[in-house]
């Protein structure tokens, strides 16, 4: 054990979803350092055959690893539609959950289907499976951990609270107090953290602000990097145009190919995001965007000329709002509560999600334009460039709530469940009724000194996130800050795995501290 690890304790069984390809980057060489280092055993649930090989590979078959997808599909001997919601109900009474909202809910292809907030997701489809089969199929899986930690008991989930197995772990993990975490990568170069929990806390950031003197506040220009600006001008706002068009679509069509054949020989067709999804939200992001572009404003002075509040869209379906503000998922509704909030002379402007385009439909927009105070601003203007100007910033649950707060900007959020939420530029809406309240003090005026404070706490709140961080020097992002997904795990260095497992056992460790 290493001398910094000394008075942590260390999790004897973990169980871990591994969620896209990247995470297995670090995953994985942490796997066996803690194998080798505390002999930890570890559960690893992937998505299908192929990547079951490819951790085998890595791991070989000292970690037991199952696949998901064995879940879903039905050589399971299921009980008869009775008893299924039978135990279902009795299992929604112990863990206090309801498996429509804390389980359903929070899978992206049955969130789109079900709630039809964004029909053009390509996570959609044309129907869901019977209520009897989903429920069943949860059942199995509940079936799964509660053996495993009879069997071998758990003391640390690694699983992020999207999807279905990802929300039954962390239904089961509050039940019986077990600590979780996910891997995250912050917006700031190419560190990763350990969030404090499937809904995020603060309370190992908060401590490390207390051995910090108040830092300076931070320039405009590394609040946010150029990058993600450029990347949406060089590309995103060319996806309109027929030659990129069917350069995506002929991609698709080849991959498509590529995998059915695969599919077949691992007896697993219709396990994949529908190919036809993808097609139509291609085809309908390239209406869409021809569409904002002639009502959207695009000229930055234009916006300023008037007070306005500014309201950033989130990628839907995702995280952010089918976890961190499942009360408050539908979001144009959201935006019409804060819209009719505002004081008289003010108005609203709303931006789109880059990532988000085609998923809405062209009436979204065109109900919000019906309210007289809304203004829809060209989704490739730099959101801080808005956000600089803006009487207050408003998201569900996004990050531009902590960029707001780096300049001092009021911000108003529908989640408690977020680590920047404690923040004395944040407001929280927690009931839709109090809204009104939350505009008002998020106007009310601040004298320069106050302004001044918030904006080195938050630089403060910013510096000791990321001391609860570690580099991931060998990460390759693309241009808009995304990580590859296909990374030989090999090229993670020793003393990056030992920064990702000490950092791991620091997150475990202040949750248990919280009891």
């Amino acid at each position: 054990m290493t001398k910094l690890d000394s008075d942590l304790k260390i999790p004897k069984s973990v169980l871990l979803v591994s969620r896209v390809n990247f995470d297995a980057v670090i995953h994985a060489p942490m796997i066996k350092y803690m194998c080798a280092e505390y002999g930890t055993k570890f559960t690893v649930i992937v998505g299908s055959e192929r990547r079951k090989k490819q951790w085998q590979g890595w791991l070989g078959d000292d970690v037991r690893l199952e696949i998901e997808g064995e879940f879903t599909g039905l050589p399971i001997t299921l009980n008869s539609a009775e008893d299924e919601y039978k135990i279902a109900r009795a299992r929604e009474e112990r863990y206090g959950i309801s498996y429509m909202r804390h389980i359903f809910h929070q899978d992206k292809g049955t969130a789109a289907v079900m709630l039809q907030h964004t029909p053009g997701s390509p996570f959609s489809s044309s129907k869901l499976p019977s209520m009897y089969e989903m429920v069943a199929l949860t059942n199995r899986r509940f079936d799964f951990i509660e053996k495993l930690y009879a069997k071998e008991g758990i003391d640390l989930i690694v699983a992020r609270n999207s999807g279905l197995f990802n929300s039954v772990a962390i239904a089961f993990a509050r039940e019986h107090n077990i600590p979780s975490t996910w891997l995250n990568h912050l917006r700031t170069g190419k560190k990763m953290t350990w969030m404090e929990g499937p809904d995020h806390s603060d309370k190992l950031i908060r401590s490390i602000m207390e051995t910090l003197p108040l830092q300076n506040p931070v320039p405009f220009d590394e609040i946010v990097p150029p990058d993600d600006t450029k990347w949406a001008l060089d590309r995103i706002s060319k996806e309109h145009e027929w030659g990129l068009v069917f350069k995506q679509l002929f991609f698709l069509a080849k991959n498509t190919i590529g995998h059915t054949v695969e599919d077949i020989k691992l007896r697993r067709i219709g396990k994949r995001l529908s190919a036809k999804s993808v097609a139509l939200n291609i085809l309908q992001k390239k209406r869409l965007i021809e569409y904002l572009n002639k009502v959207s404003v695009s000229s930055v002075n234009e916006l300023k000329k008037q007070p306005y509040a500014l309201f950033l869209l989130h990628l839907d379906p995702e995280y952010t709002s089918s976890t961190l503000a499942r009360d408050f998922n539908h979001v144009h509704a959201v935006i019409q509560q804060l819209a009719l909030s505002l004081p008289a002379g003010m108005k609203l402007v709303v931006k789109e999600h880059v990532w988000g385009l085609g998923n809405r439909r062209r009436s979204f927009y065109d109900d919000l334009l019906h309210l007289p105070n809304v203004v829809l601003a060209d989704y490739r203007i730099r959101s801080t460039n808005l956000a600089a100007d803006a009487s207050f910033v408003s998201t569900v649950a996004g990050t531009i709530t902590l960029e707001a707060s780096l300049m001092g900007v009021p911000a108003i959020i529908f989640s408690p469940h977020t680590e920047y939420a404690n923040l004395d530029t944040v407001h929280v809406v927690d009931n839709i009724s109090k809204l009104r309240e939350e505009v008002v003090a998020a106007l009310r005026p601040r004298t320069l000194d106050q302004v001044e404070k918030s904006k080195r706490l938050t630089a403060t709140f910013r510096a000791a996130q990321q001391q609860a961080s570690f580099e991931l020097p060998e990460l390759e992002l693309y241009a808009d800050g995304n990580a590859a997904r296909d990374l030989p795990i090999d090229a993670v260095s020793n003393s990056t795995v030992e920064s990702a497992t000490s950092l791991l056992l620091r997150v475990m460790n202040s949750q248990l501290a919280v009891g």
